[in-house]
């Protein structure tokens, strides 16, 4: 496993192997799980996404922790400035993440000026929004590294 991660990420360091190989473990093979059979149900669409934005709070080194975007979401990034900063790059990000949000919850479909084009998701392709200061989409994300834990 070691060896492959270093394949895929050569510039992963040790310690960005081990928290790569946890969170894709953790978090990202269960959530595309759940998303392929969100899709295969044929209900209404699911659209998946990875908030990517890294705090600069401790000097960066939490990167993109767990629940970061949930002040964001609900631009209350001063509310919760020990977990994101309270600069121009986090307000920037809530207002993202809040016209997001929003979107979908007026219209069930997340697209909004400040995104590109975020197909539903499906299984084949594996669509995902990589939320941060310049949003895109990837298909597949870590594809071969989750592929490790199947």
């Amino acid at each position: 496993m070691i060896e492959t991660y270093r394949r895929l990420n050569p510039d992963y360091d040790p310690a960005d192997v081990l928290f790569g190989a946890t969170t894709d473990r953790g978090f990202l093979r269960n959530s595309v799980t759940q998303a392929d059979r969100k899709a295969m149900q044929g209900g209404a669409n699911a659209y998946f996404y990875l908030f990517n934005w890294d705090t600069p709070v401790q000097g960066g080194k939490w990167r993109s922790p767990h629940a970061l975007e949930i002040g964001m979401v609900f631009d209350n990034v001063a509310n919760s400035a020990s977990m994101s900063g309270t600069g121009e790059e986090a307000q920037a990000m809530a207002d993202v993440m809040a016209d997001t949000w929003l979107a979908f919850a007026r219209t069930g479909d997340p697209n909004n000026e400040q995104l590109p084009n975020w197909p539903a998701y499906n299984a084949g392709t594996r669509p995902m929004m990589m939320l941060d200061l310049s949003p895109g989409m990837v298909d597949d994300f870590h594809g071969a590294e989750r592929a490790l834990f199947e």
